[in-house]
């Protein structure tokens, strides 16, 4: 293999990639067009700089990779772009019937024990008002716990209501839109029956395509009738990278232990596939060239069964070109065929680029590429054993594969394991063995199930074998740690660093540029703390129902104001504000103010309190007979937090930030009237915190200093309101955390700007103790 080099082909992915970056960030941008001028004429100056100094190969280079920046700016911009007949832009024809939606399934549909998904290419929408041609997917659910058969070509007439995706309410968390934007996927489709599906027939579909859904589904059969539920989802995702069916208990286990890689095809399993498969051809006694030519398609056709994922691409793709560079006999450039992997994905989908699965592939392939020879290079025997030259070996492939991965891992899901280094050595040889079985039963199942449940039988044995392997790892109290998410600068840094360290002995300026990283990294860990602030912040959670509200003193400290309850199974604490908190870079909360103890203000402070240091705990002294409350106060005391009851009218002051306790004087029998009231005082800016307080608590308080710039408006803008309270408050803008709609609110008082959690999302406030501005996550309509 050789080592790294930019060559051309290197050159000209990079400045693809670039493109694509630099349309994303000014599309729209007013300077956008600007960059493109400048581009132009740097791009000219540089042409003509080398005409005069005759260089023809450097002029080729030049252009080539103008060329494919400009190419990635404009396939960002033209996917970006959709057609007038988008299926998308009919969200608006809906009326309060249901719409008819014909259209072919163009995904592998996942089913679940409540529900099937999958992507149907849109051909023509009815409403009760009109019939459109139309172009485009979408995302169809079919919410039903009833046995359907849907297949891939299946030309269908589905009933129900089109909708737009979930966008984020929350900054940081998951945006739902987004992530569907990136498969060119803008709308959804909702159906509630079975009934209201109606097959029109099959689609035509290419002999390859068809060959590969007829293995896929010989496969599917084989494991599902071979080997009981779990562990045949197991052997599912192992395989084929099928997870739907897997339990969520199951798939954590596999990430705290550091090998949910094993349950998504990767270069791992394409690997494992070409050897299996070569090994196989060899034994049959097939010759040396032919064997490459069929290892080779079964490599393209594995990809292809396993979903064609951005991973299992890249891999098919590297795998391919080795082998024909060994047909060829040619030497092998590894990093030219991972340039050529990411520039086909790329070609055909940029957004692909923003797929975390592209990336941590990617990533990945390059630290093993990169790293694991300079690894391996410090641990050389003369005469190793095989045992420590595997272990050895694994050792250096699993560190250059999670150098390469842990940043992304770390921005993307805050969680990283402190063991997947060990954990991998021990499992994937299980993984190797599980799959060749699988394939065995799947070959065998052709032309005998018996066969094949012989074969999964033992096979069963070694998935038993991985689980527990596995949940050992995953059970170990320091297999996984929570991280925030690393600001660009440590990612910079971070990958620059590792980038040098192979050159550490060859290059002296390599090792003088080492020696200022540790600083580096000091600064974009410590540098936002370090800084001088005079900004507060103050964030009311999109949480539905329920209150959760985050302050960012000025002096960088965090304090937490409830967290929410629970949507069904949803829970808002586990799913909501903690992926917040730790994407806006809070490792530990400072103070935790509990207003009163209603699951829908408590419930989310319990995965806080047992993942998070907790600096100390303030309640209202309410004593509240639920088990709940019990939980929420068993952890205070296992973790030895501080607790204190905090009364009327004391002071909690964080330097020029003062929090006046108004409520309750009294207690009563009503557990919303107990509500902690805060008035938080910040030089010239103030805003009321209000908890679930009833009409006689607001009475009450007008007899006290409670003037404020904003108010958050009481029981989630669902009792009553004193007129008294707000005359004696005098907001300029109100703030509810709310699920419903507040539009009588808005209308009986008009003169006040209100802001609600359900029509604009997570509501931030910005104030630097003079002025104040309120940036709602959307502006949103009801």
């Amino acid at each position: 293999m050789r080592k790294f080099g930019l060559t051309p082909l290197i050159l000209t992915v990079i400045s693809y990639i670039l493109g694509i970056l630099l349309g994303n960030f000014f599309a729209g941008a007013k300077y956008f067009w600007f960059l493109i001028i400048f581009l132009s004429f740097f791009g000219l100056a540089s042409v003509f700089y080398f005409i005069l100094q005759r260089n023809r190969g450097t002029i080729a280079l030049i252009f080539s990779v103008l060329a494919f920046l400009s190419l990635g700016i404009t396939r960002h911009l033209g996917t970006h772009l959709l057609p007038p007949d988008e299926i998308s832009r009919c969200i608006s024809f809906q009326t309060q019937k249901r719409s008819r939606l014909t259209g072919v399934v163009v995904s592998i549909p996942k089913k679940s024990s409540e529900k099937i998904n999958f992507v149907l290419a849109c051909e023509r929408l009815t409403t009760d008002k009109r019939e459109i041609e139309v172009t485009g997917k979408t995302q169809v659910f079919l919410y039903t716990s009833e046995p359907t058969e849907i297949n891939y070509g299946d030309r269908l007439n589905i009933y129900g209501r089109l909708s737009s995706p979930f966008a984020s309410t929350n900054p940081g968390v998951f945006d739902y839109r987004k992530y569907l934007s990136y498969r060119n996927i803008h709308s959804l489709f909702s159906i509630y029956k079975s009934e209201d599906i109606e097959k029109l027939g099959k689609a035509r579909i290419g002999i390859f395509r068809s060959v590969i859904l007829k293995i896929r589904r010989r496969i599917e059969f084989v494991i599902k009738n071979t080997l009981p539920q779990l562990e045949s989802s197991i052997l599912a995702g192992v395989m084929l990278g099928e997870r739907t069916a897997l339990p969520r208990q199951i798939q954590g286990i596999f990430t705290d232990a550091g090998v949910i890689h094993t349950l998504a095809v990767s270069g791992l399993h394409v690997g494992l596939v070409l050897f299996i498969f070569y090994a196989f051809f060899r034994v049959m006694g097939i010759p040396k060239k032919t064997t490459y030519f069929l290892t080779i398609l079964v490599v393209i056709l594995y990809a292809q069964v396993a979903g064609g994922r951005p991973s299992a691409i890249r891999a098919s793709i590297m795998a391919t070109c080795g082998l024909v560079a060994i047909l060829l006999e040619r030497d092998r450039h590894l990093y030219n065929s991972l340039a050529l992997a990411a520039l086909i994905i790329l070609l055909l989908n940029p957004f692909t680029l923003f797929d975390v699965g592209f990336q941590l592939s990617f990533m990945a392939t390059l630290g093993i590429l990169y790293l694991t020879p300079h690894f391996l290079g410090y641990f050389r025997f003369s005469k190793p054993r095989k045992f420590i030259t595997y272990i050895l070996t694994s050792l250096g492939v699993s560190a250059g594969a999670l150098v390469g991965v842990y940043p992304i891992v770390a921005f993307y899901f805050n969680k990283i394991s402190l063991i997947a280094l060990i954990s991998n050595i021990l499992v994937v040889p299980q993984v190797a063995i599980i799959i060749a079985l699988g394939f065995a039963a799947s070959i065998f199942g052709l032309f005998s199930l018996g066969l094949a449940q012989a074969i999964n039988t033992i096979n069963r044995l070694f998935i038993i074998i991985l689980l527990r392997c596995v949940g050992f790892f995953a059970s170990l109290p320091f297999s996984f740690k929570y991280v925030v998410s690393p600001s660009l600068i440590f990612l910079l840094a971070y990958y620059l660093f590792f980038v040098f360290l192979p050159k550490i002995e060859s290059s002296r300026f390599a090792r003088r540029l080492l020696l200022f990283f540790p600083l580096i990294f000091l600064f974009s860990i410590t540098g936002k703390k370090l800084l001088p602030s005079h900004n507060l912040s103050i964030t009311f959670l999109d949480v539905g129902q329920g209150d959760a509200i985050h302050l960012r003193l000025p002096d960088r400290r965090d304090i937490l104001i409830d967290g929410g309850g629970v949507i069904g199974k949803f829970d808002i604490g586990e799913k909501v504000v903690i992926p917040y908190l730790l994407k806006n870079g809070v490792s530990r909360i400072d103070t935790i103010f509990l207003t009163h103890p209603h699951y829908n203000h408590i419930r989310g402070l319990i995965p806080i309190l047992k993942k998070f240091k907790v600096k100390k705990v303030y309640y209202n002294g309410q004593n509240y007979n639920d088990d709940l409350v019990d939980e929420f106060f068993q952890i205070i005391k296992e973790k030895r937090i501080p607790l204190k009851y905090i009364a009327y009218d004391e002071k909690v002051e964080y330097k020029d930030v003062k929090l006046h306790i108004l409520n309750p004087r009294i207690m009563r029998g009503n557990i919303d009237s107990n509500s902690l009231v805060m008035k938080l005082s910040y030089r010239d800016f103030g805003i009321l915190f209000t908890g679930d307080i009833d009409y006689e608590v607001q009475e009450e308080l007008t007899r006290e200093e409670i003037e404020s710039d904003i108010l958050q408006i009481p029981n989630h803008g669902r009792g009553l309101v004193s007129p008294k309270f707000l005359y004696k408050v005098a907001p300029k803008y109100g703030i509810i955390s709310t699920k419903f709609q507040v539009r009588k609110l808005e209308e009986r008082y008009s003169k006040i700007k209100f802001f609600s959690t359900s029509k604009n999302g997570a509501i931030v406030i910005r104030t630097d103790g003079k002025s104040f501005q309120i940036e709602p996550m959307r502006e949103g309509e009801y």
